[in-house]
């Protein structure tokens, strides 16, 4: 997932080496293990500005960070993790949600949404979230991450669902849930497939009759 590293650290893009070791001293004592008694939120904290001066003060690393950056500004991008929080999470996929449940049926690409969600939801990602052990968060997170998954066909909701239930918010029906869910798409699979044999059936039915009626008179 990207990340502004020069945002992580409070830093302008053009910030100087110094400018980055200083800022880097700055925000990793105050976020520090040692200092923090293990606190998990500044501990995540303190692994994403370990991230972002190990990146800004490695020239290949950050030249390819940059690339990134100035690729997402002139694509208008502008959606950017400064840490992986349950809150930050649940923001950004309620803004997905909204967008897709908003936009023409026709013109979704789905496999994009699932690629953006696959890259949201991470193995490394999803561990992060449940360090927090939040249940309350993680529940509200599933559910939205529900609501979008079953706007998507039935392949890009298979892709999902393992994600979706690596996420330990405690709760004891989204099994189920999911079953069902999938169970309805599958069904909804075989009728479009057959749909078609249905309709071609009944065409050809007619046109016996017709025929028939026709050799008749």
């Amino acid at each position: 997932m990207y990340k502004d590293y020069f945002l992580i650290l409070g830093l302008k893009p053009d910030a100087s080496i110094q400018e980055i070791k200083k800022a880097y001293r700055k925000h990793a004592l105050l976020s520090h293990p040692d200092t923090t008694q293990n606190n998990i939120e500044k501990t995540l904290a303190f692994e994403e500005i370990k991230e972002a001066y190990e990146v800004l003060t490695h020239p290949e690393k950050r030249h390819i960070f940059l690339q990134e950056k100035w690729y997402r500004q002139s694509q208008g991008i502008t959606d950017a993790f400064i840490q992986i929080t349950p809150g930050d999470v649940l923001q950004h996929i309620l803004k997905l949600y909204r967008t897709v449940r908003n936009s023409d049926i026709n013109r979704i690409d789905y496999n994009s949404i699932e690629q953006h969600l696959l890259v949201v939801f991470t193995e490394e990602h999803i561990q992060k979230l449940n360090k927090y052990n939040d249940p309350t968060a993680l529940k509200e997170i599933q559910h939205i991450l529900l609501q979008i998954m079953k706007l998507l066909p039935l392949k890009n909701f298979s892709a999902l669902t393992n994600t979706l239930l690596s996420l330990n918010s405690g709760e004891t029906h989204i099994h189920h849930q999911v079953k069902k869910i999938m169970h309805v798409k599958k069904n909804n699979v075989l009728i479009e497939k057959y749909k078609f044999l249905a309709i071609l059936v009944i065409v050809l039915l007619l046109c016996g009759i017709i025929y028939l009626a026709a050799g008749r008179n």
